[in-house]
């Protein structure tokens, strides 16, 4: 997998702070746009990337609707039952 520097930084504060859901504005500050004018919603194609690019993984990268993402908590395996849609 390789991933961009900004998917990284977002991927490492999501593995970071497994568990807890993180808001786009936190995700955007971490992707390194804090000081820019831009939309919190361009996080959405560096999530979307990221799934892609984590392959059978991608189950554990969770968007929290309206709010941002999580990567789920060790503890909280993915089954086919508790996957969002």
């Amino acid at each position: 997998m390789n991933f961009t520097a900004r998917e990284f930084r977002i991927l490492d504060l999501l593995i970071e702070r497994h568990g807890r859901v993180q808001t786009r504005e936190r995700l955007r500050a971490r992707r390194g746009d804090e000081d820019a004018d831009v939309s919190e919603r361009a996080i959405a194609p560096h999530i979307k990337r990221l799934r892609e690019k984590l392959g059978p993984a991608a189950p554990w990268l969770e968007t929290v609707r309206g709010i941002g993402g999580r990567f789920r908590d060790p503890g909280d395996h993915p089954t086919a039952d508790t996957l969002p849609p």
